[in-house]
């Protein structure tokens, strides 16, 4: 096991509407927990609803959630924990957002996968041979 502290990273998980994004993310920031790594999800929909209740999910209010998304994922960055972000990204002003969040490119899946098996506590399934 590696003693040197977790660098935060930010993940995205991006695409069109219903395609599972929400659930990846979730299941992904539940797994780095569950690994003993610090994770945070934050999903553009649950911030609309807790901001923005009445909201018809126009363009104006989906931006002001994702401003409230990505500062929030600042802070909790320079806290040191790992974000794990979901939102369509349709726009690309909001995708565009994201590289002041970090300041750095996001990291991809394969990263991840790294980190949470090496805490050990997480597993691939291995697929039953024939």
């Amino acid at each position: 096991m590696n003693s040197q502290p977790i660098e935060p990273v930010i993940v995205v998980c991006y695409g069109p509407p219903c395609s599972g994004k929400s659930t990846v993310a979730e299941l992904l920031a539940n797994r780095l927990n569950d690994a003993g790594i610090k994770a945070q999800h934050l999903s553009v929909d649950s911030i609309l609803t807790e901001i923005l209740p009445e909201s018809d999910r126009n363009v104006h209010d989906r931006t002001l959630a994702i401003n409230v998304m990505h500062q929030r994922a600042q802070t909790l960055f320079h806290d040191r924990q790992i974000v794990v972000l979901d939102s369509t990204y349709t726009r690309y002003q909001a995708r565009k957002q994201l590289e002041d969040v970090d300041g750095s490119p996001k990291t991809d899946p394969h990263r991840m996968r790294d980190l949470v098996h090496h805490k050990g506590s997480v597993h691939e399934e291995e697929t039953p041979q024939p």
